[in-house]
């Protein structure tokens, strides 16, 4: 009877224990679920974020393209402008020599 008794009372503690070791394991499965949700947030936060990023790339190279373009033009429009300059003064320079010659 005693014998009968200790064994029930160790089963007891033994169904206690693990009883509590399934508490235990239920809440750390809750806390990894939790952790589980807070990484694919984060992830699809990265996600969007990378997006944003190649989106903000594309307009980044598109500018640099504009500015190339504009850099060009402005450019051609000193060559043009010193073209002009040269032309402007080889005739400044070439009036007094025909004035001149009028004259003799």
């Amino acid at each position: 009877s005693q014998l009968q008794h200790d064994t029930i009372t160790e089963l007891g503690a033994d169904k206690q224990r693990l009883e509590e070791e399934v508490e235990l394991l239920v809440s750390g499965l809750h806390e990894m679920e939790l952790e589980n949700q807070q990484l694919k947030e984060e992830v699809q936060l990265l996600e969007a974020e990378r997006g944003q990023a190649g989106g903000l790339e594309e307009r980044l190279r598109q500018h640099d393209d504009v500015h190339k373009q504009e850099i060009q033009w402005l450019q051609q429009e000193i060559d043009t402008l010193r073209t002009k300059e040269s032309q402007h003064q080889a005739k400044v320079t070439e009036q007094p020599r025909e004035e001149e010659m009028r004259a003799v």
